[in-house]
């Protein structure tokens, strides 16, 4: 790592510090997939200087910002009840309710489908527009199986 990057996430993490507010988020970290061991004293808000030891965070800073900010009250709650109806050939309505928190913040969902059964396929990615909470996934293939996920702007 340069001696620009070392300096960039040194900065980083002692903005992160102000963001921790001194409070713990290791829970939140680990069950959003950060490694506690590498990065734990990051997610505890413990650390006062980094070293070389924190290099392996870098990839997981933006997941530590989202668990400051989630238990600060800033970011909306996750999407609820995700399900389908009106099943047919080559066609489906993907539908969820929207956040309990702070709902009128989202702007868009993204919409991820990839096709699994009876051969694996490329993921296809959608944007919806203002907010709405349901989607027409087209262009189905029969016979076959699909998982969709959604994630929030």
């Amino acid at each position: 790592m340069k001696e620009f990057e070392v300096a960039q996430l040194s900065c980083f993490v002692k903005m992160l510090g102000c963001a921790l507010d001194g409070r713990d988020h290791s829970r939140c970290c680990a069950s959003s997939g950060v490694p506690m061991d590498e990065c734990g004293s990051l997610c505890s808000g413990t650390v006062s200087s980094v070293d070389y030891r924190h290099f392996r965070c870098v990839e997981h800073l933006p997941t530590l910002a989202n668990c400051a900010l989630r238990e600060k009250g800033v970011l909306p709650s996750a999407p609820k009840d995700f399900r389908f109806s009106n099943i047919g050939t080559d066609l489906g309505l993907l539908h969820w309710d929207p956040p309990s928190k702070l709902a009128g913040t989202v702007t868009n969902y993204v919409v991820h489908l990839r096709k699994v059964s009876p051969m694996a396929a490329s993921e296809r990615t959608w944007t919806t527009r203002d907010g709405r909470t349901d989607f027409v996934l087209e262009d189905l293939l029969p016979n076959s199986s699909y998982e969709a996920w959604r994630s929030r702007n």
